[in-house]
């Protein structure tokens, strides 16, 4: 990549930060990724020619230390690499807000493989937690297992040859919306967008994984113009408890209590506190901003919402990229 030739600090960042599969590869330290082949699994369509080259670019520009040689090689974010870390947080919540998702852009498996990087290890409620995904909108593959436990997490695609402890079925946009921290699993299934198979420690499990995205709390703009989220068999449903306050532009924003007026049963998500949010966000972008039917009550005698780091386990096969090493965590998994 050429240089800007000019003395603005902006040029001398984008030289470093702007190009192509950077910002990802920062991403994917930022979570924990450390050896080559993970941070290769979480960008598809990387190659490892150009992962190479950014490696050594970052290197150089003194982002990325490097250390060991060989397989044992590992790649660590420096003090400047965490500080443009906040770089890579400011952008996700600006295009959270501002960029629209096609359908084609919503890749489960890789929805599914950032999910896995955010767990917590130390919050899981058992020594293995394995969750079947059935995708039911005919996307192939159609199935994903992710299983965790303290040593690592990862995603499969075929079974992982442990027990299931439930099975969650949804299309690819109820996930993606869950994921986001869009789509609170109780109004979810409530709703027909997701239905969960487990026991009831499961429903907590999953509702708090679904607030782990460090920008679950940003509300993209086209909601405040009357959003609509999935429903089932592509149905749409119409926001509950009113809209959303902007989050990214609240200064410490006020949290509003109680479910929203109408409303059916309430959320299995009330019953996880909002400690299971224990992912670190930028600073202008408040957890604590929910909508009325999202408000999720404390519950001091409730551990966090589960979470492992992924780990390189080779008892089945999965896509590229489901592969977290040892020690896991990073900026974005709250283990700084």
């Amino acid at each position: 990549m050429g240089g800007y030739g000019q003395y603005c600090p902006i040029a001398l960042g984008a030289e470093v930060f702007a190009e192509r599969w950077t910002p990802i590869v920062l991403r994917n330290l930022m979570v924990g990724c450390e050896r080559f082949g993970q941070i290769l699994d979480g960008a598809p369509g990387l190659s490892r020619s150009v992962l190479s080259a950014r490696l050594r670019r970052l290197e150089r520009a003194g982002v990325v230390a490097g250390s060991g040689a060989g397989r044992d090689r590992r790649y660590r974010l420096t003090a400047a690499g965490r500080e443009l870390g906040e770089v890579v947080l400011a952008l996700g919540a600006w295009a959270a807000r501002w960029v629209e998702v096609v359908p084609e852009r919503q890749d489960p498996y890789l929805m599914l493989w950032g999910l896995s990087r955010l767990i917590h290890p130390e919050a899981l409620p058992h020594p293995r937690v394995v969750v079947r995904f059935d995708l039911v909108d005919g996307r192939a593959p159609d199935r994903y297992w992710i299983v965790a436990q303290p040593s690592g997490c990862e995603v499969c695609v075929t079974p992982p040859g442990f027990a299931e402890d439930g099975v969650v079925r949804t299309g690819t946009a109820a996930l993606y919306h869950w994921h986001c921290g869009h789509l609170p699993l109780g109004r979810a299934e409530r709703d027909g967008a997701m239905e969960v198979d487990g026991p009831p420690w499961l429903h907590r499990v999953l509702a708090g994984w679904g607030t782990l995205s460090p920008f679950a709390a940003v509300v993209p703009a086209s909601r405040e113009r009357g959003p609509q989220l999935p429903g089932p068999a592509g149905a749409a449903l119409e926001p509950q408890g009113g809209q959303r306050r902007d989050a990214a532009q609240q200064g410490d924003g006020q949290r509003r209590e109680g479910p929203a007026q109408g409303a059916g049963r309430p959320d299995r998500d009330d019953e996880v506190g909002h400690e299971q949010r224990a992912v670190d966000r930028p600073e202008h972008v408040h957890a604590d901003l929910v909508a009325d039917d999202d408000v999720l009550e404390q519950h001091p005698d409730q551990q966090p919402g589960p979470g492992a780091g992924l780990g390189d386990g080779d008892h089945a096969e999965h896509l590229p990229g489901s592969g977290r090493g040892e020690g896991g965590g990073g900026v974005l998994s709250g283990h700084r």
